[in-house]
């Protein structure tokens, strides 16, 4: 369940606080705003006037609400007072933040009794913000003054120094770093990397490799912390480093080799252009202004790769990777950056195959990528790994549908390291699996396949098949599953469309958070959603703050996994949803879901069935930060799976900036740069009626619209049930054909949710029973015929 705010314009007025008259306290200026207001004369100004008589309120009867002081400079906070009008919060935080997005906890409370609260505090930003998620009353938030004590000075504590740097590992042209973490009175926001006197790079973890150097040369480093006050460390102990020599037998291995790319310029800009030993003068280049983009080079046959060097045209790539292939289908990285500045790239890699490949997935410029030539050098046909991996033990079948068998297998060992499974069909190979398991789908009702699995490594070493199995794909259903009638769905235009190109609606639900209630996404209840609420797709929502993914990455990442194969086996969609909140701005995550949605992309990109939802409610940020994060999250996964639709949530709640005041315009005229990819839209009738209903019915008109989450109660998930407003909705989405998946599949406490209490994970969960009235309402409407 997430509630959100309604739409109301923030006031922004800049004014000075007052603060307690103690000697550890200063006084700033700030600017003062909210997430809404009751109306005029109750701005978020009014609690930063030092005038006990004013007064913040926010919009009456919705939580979450917040008011946030701007306080000009990062400042070590001591303490905060808030001076509580009769609407106060019963539970709130007071959150600290260095750029107003990403939000640290300093103060907590679920037992607020109102009248005036003295918090004593530690923490340090340039923000502070009450953010209050339960009322005390039946009304909204209200402050008569909210006020920070700062500490003078600020932060002046620079971070401890980084301890044991040393050396991890050297090429004729590369060293590589590590060092121990250092510590700070308030965090380490980086390390700085030095060679000599020089800065060469800085970091956010605790290793680097310094790349382009001579082959047999010392290199001296140095690293030193920084923290958030850009106060800094003294020097780390010194450590020298020799690269290894260079020269010896290695052999440039691309020149005049059949070269390919995923697209040109146009003539003259062939990728032939960058293997036919011309330096300066022919070229490729690719398309302009989409990412990704590759070119690879077929080098004849399996050779051992042991240095690739890149000579850019002014359109670089500014994050890109150096893959190798035995076959050209299955990559292995062999190098990788996100801070490439053109000019000549020199790398020494350690890696093996025929196909060797430069996949870019940021450009450096406006413009796309071009290299002048593509050199690859090392030892051909000789060397390298020649040990096949063992063979993978145990095929089974998981599971079977009137169209796809489901398998998993036994992980397999190598000298080196797997890189992959070829998964055949008697003779035919019909996947190469990163993972332990596969789905093969489009397969004929009532029929047996048998199947053998090869484990391969990145030498293009393969093993033994393993046992094989037979499994029969069940009996024809009438009408078969959605994606036994539909396949691989697209974008096409502002809809939807099936593999036959047709206009198709989508109709299901959303789990609720999986660190919640996991319990009520069993085998009975999911077989009832399938079968007895017919319903077309599953949103399986996995929350990535609140006790969810950051806490135990590995665990969450294994139950999308297993619902996915579970909605799979059923024949029902998957949205995979990236349920991020709080903090509202999805930027704080990208490094996480790049992670996440890596791993989901390479172990189920051969399957039809499924939805990438990169961001569940974007707010407190613009759309353009919500368009800069889809575009850089986006080529991570189209370098891995090219053909699933993704669903990029919209600013504000995914209200398309409605809830902030603003509307689908900014979303037109400034629309993502990406192809296969849908807008989301999210509403609850008994708050959200007519700006957000004719937002929705204008946006669908312009741009491909998914509602990922609606409820018929009111924003906070729960209240009373609006379901004329509901039908106008379903109405709408209906005539318009706009998929939609209501929020939530669940047994807790509010009305939103469709199941009574205590009703999982035993149910039953078939029939009306055991469903709550907006349980029973929305389940006749997923029940509703398909036109597919």
């Amino acid at each position: 369940m997430r509630p959100r705010t309604l739409a109301a314009l923030a006031a922004v007025l800049a004014l000075p606080l007052t603060l307690l008259s103690t000697p550890a306290t200063q006084a700033v200026a700030v600017t003062a705003t909210a997430s809404s207001t009751e109306g005029s004369g109750f701005e978020a100004s009014q609690a930063a006037d030092g005038d006990a008589a004013t007064r913040w309120a926010s919009e009456e009867g919705v939580d979450p609400q917040w008011i946030r002081l701007d306080l000009g400079a990062t400042s070590t906070i001591s303490g905060a007072t808030l001076n509580w009008e009769a609407a106060y919060a019963k539970s709130y935080k007071i959150q600290t933040s260095p750029d107003g997005s990403a939000w640290t906890d300093v103060y907590s409370t679920t037992t607020g009794d109102g009248g005036t609260d003295q918090l004593a505090l530690s923490g340090s930003g340039r923000y502070v913000r009450m953010y209050g998620t339960q009322r005390g009353t039946t009304y909204g938030y209200s402050l008569w003054e909210f006020t920070v004590q700062t500490s003078s000075g600020g932060d002046t504590t620079p971070p401890s120094t980084p301890g044991n740097l040393r050396s991890t590992g050297t090429t004729a042209n590369t060293v590589s770093l590590a060092w121990n973490a250092a510590t700070d009175n308030v965090g380490v926001t980086g390390y700085e990397v030095y060679r000599g006197n020089t800065l060469v790079n800085t970091v956010t973890g605790t290793t680097f490799t310094d790349t382009g150097l001579s082959a047999s040369t010392s290199y001296t480093y140095t690293v030193k912390a920084r923290d958030a006050a850009g106060n800094t460390s003294p020097a780390s102990g010194a450590v020298t480093a020799t690269t290894q020599q260079g020269g010896g037998t290695e052999t440039l291995l691309s020149q005049g080799r059949p070269a390919t790319a995923s697209s040109t310029e146009g003539a003259g800009f062939e990728a032939a252009k960058a293997v036919d030993g011309d330096t300066a003068g022919t070229r490729w280049a690719s398309e302009e202004g989409v990412d990704p983009q590759w070119i690879q080079v077929d080098l004849g046959t399996n050779a051992t790769v042991s240095r690739v060097k890149l000579t850019w045209e002014a359109a670089y790539g500014q994050a890109y990777k150096i893959q190798t292939s035995a076959n050209g289908t299955s990559w292995t990285d062999v190098h990788s950056t996100t801070t490439g500045d053109g000019g000549t790239d020199d790398v020494a890699v350690i890696g093996a195959g025929r196909f060797v490949r430069v996949h870019g997935t940021q450009r450096g410029t406006a413009y796309g990528y071009s290299l002048f030539e593509l050199q690859v050098y090392g030892t051909p046909g000789s060397g390298g790994d020649t040990t096949p991996p063992s063979t993978p033990g145990n095929l089974r079948s998981t599971a079977t549908t009137a169209s796809s068998v489901s398998l998993a297998w036994n992980a397999a060992t190598d000298n080196v390291g797997v890189t992959g499974y070829d998964v055949y069909r008697g003779s035919t190979l019909v996947n190469t699996a990163t993972g332990t398991t596969f789905t093969d789908t489009g397969l004929t009702a009532s029929t047996s396949y048998t199947y053998t699995v090869k484990a391969r490594d990145a030498a293009g070493n393969t093993s033994p098949a393993s046992n094989a199995v037979t499994a029969t794909t069940q009996p024809p259903t009438s009408g078969g599953t959605p994606v036994e009638a539909n396949g691989q769905l697209r974008v096409c235009g502002t809809k939807l469309c099936n593999e036959n190109g047709k206009q198709i609606q989508l109709r299901g639900m959303s789990s609720h958070g999986l660190q919640w209630y996991s319990q009520c996404l069993n085998t009975a209840s999911l077989d009832a959603l399938a079968t007895d609420w017919k319903a077309d797709v599953l949103r399986i929502s996995m929350y990535i703050q609140e006790d969810g993914y950051e806490t135990n990455p590995r665990l969450f990442t294994d139950r999308v996994h297993n619902l996915i194969e579970q909605a799979t086996a059923r024949g029902m969609y998957a949205i995979v949803d990236w349920h991020m909140l709080t903090p509202g701005d999805p930027m704080y995550n990208l490094a996480r879901a790049k992670t996440f949605f890596t791993e989901i992309a390479q172990r189920h990109n051969n399957k039809k069935n499924l939805f990438y939802e990169i961001a569940n409610e974007p707010n407190g940020v613009s759309w353009s930060t919500v368009k800069s994060y889809a575009e850089q999250l986006i080529p991570v996964i189209r370098a891995i799976d090219s053909d699933t639709p993704i669903l990029v949530g919209t600013r504000a709640w995914s209200s398309l900036g409605v809830s902030d005041g603003a509307s689908e315009t900014e979303v037109i005229g400034n629309p993502v740069n990406a192809t296969n990819i849908m807008y989301t839209f999210h509403f609850y009738a008994a708050s959200h009626g007519s700006n957000y209903f004719n937002t929705l019915s204008r946006a669908a008109d312009r741009l491909p619209m998914f509602v990922t989450e609606f409820g018929t109660q009111t924003a906070s998930g729960g209240g009373g049930n609006n379901f004329g407003m509901s039908q106008q909705y379903i109405d709408l989405m209906a005539q318009k054909k706009i998929s939609w998946v209501n929020w939530n599949y669940s047994d807790d406490g509010l009305s939103g949710a469709v199941f009574t209490g205590g009703t999982c994970p035993n149910g039953p969960f078939t029939g009306t029973s055991r469903l709550k009235e907006a349980g029973v309402w929305i389940r006749e409407r997923v029940r509703t015929p398909d036109d597919f």
